[in-house]
């Protein structure tokens, strides 16, 4: 009968049931290598992980990220990633719905987005597939923190996903919402982002606040560091 090996060496394929056969060992043999190994070769793997995730994800994000080429900022990223992570074995992590130390992450450094944007956001997986932001009704000039002559706000909110072990995305979706910055109350809204979410796979929701006024009576950005404001809303990993 021959090998595995003679299979390779000749160029065939075994028969789907041999090779189903072998790949269940493989996974089990991997299985019990992970459960050998010491927590600070499994802090090392995730470190690892963390590294090609953040990157995946980050890619993901990018409308919501004020600087996306900060290398402290991704360097805090990753660290976040690979904190929730720890020394888990990867293979066994439970479905968890806010993954501590990513899910308040903030892009800006010491700029928490919650304190800028005052309305309360909730992020739900009601069914597979499909990410849903719930924003409550708000009056814009008590609940949003902006700039001397703001005439309005862009609230951008996107959704990226990528499976956690090799980092492939699994799908990213970005909308922009121009908010008035005045005194009537803005309706609840609830957005869907239909983004792939199969087993194994890390979602991160964010939100990011743009502010806008009027120079010689054209529309212009208002870049005012201390109110620069980006973060994390949500992250979720499926199992």
């Amino acid at each position: 009968m021959p090998t595995i090996m003679d299979y390779f060496a000749g160029g065939t394929a075994p028969d789907s049931s041999s090779y189903y056969k072998m790949e269940k060992s493989f996974q089990r043999l991997k299985k019990i290598e992970e459960n050998k190994s010491t927590p600070a070769q499994r802090r090392g793997l995730n470190l690892g992980i963390a590294a090609r995730s953040g990157r995946s994800i980050r890619v993901g994000l990018k409308e919501v990220l004020p600087n996306p080429a900060d290398r402290n900022m991704q360097g805090r990223f990753q660290g976040a990633i690979a904190s929730w992570l720890g020394a888990s074995v990867v293979s066994e992590l439970a479905h968890c719905d806010q993954a501590p130390f990513i899910n308040k992450f903030q892009f800006i450094k010491d700029q928490d987005f919650k304190e800028r944007f005052k309305v309360p956001i909730t992020v739900t997986q009601y069914q597979e597939n499909l990410i849903t932001v719930s924003i409550d009704a708000f009056i814009p000039r008590s609940s949003i923190i902006s700039p001397a002559g703001t005439i309005s706000v862009e609230l951008v909110l996107a959704v990226a996903g990528c499976m956690l072990q090799g980092g492939t995305p699994t799908g990213n979706k970005t909308i922009n919402i121009v908010i008035p910055y005045n005194k009537l109350t803005q309706r609840a809204q609830v957005i869907k982002f239909p983004i792939h979410t199969p087993a194994g796979s890390l979602t991160v929701t964010a939100a990011r606040l743009i502010y806008h006024g009027k120079k010689n009576s054209l529309s212009t950005k208002i870049n005012d560091a201390a109110f620069i404001a980006a973060g994390v809303l949500n992250a979720r990993y499926s199992f």
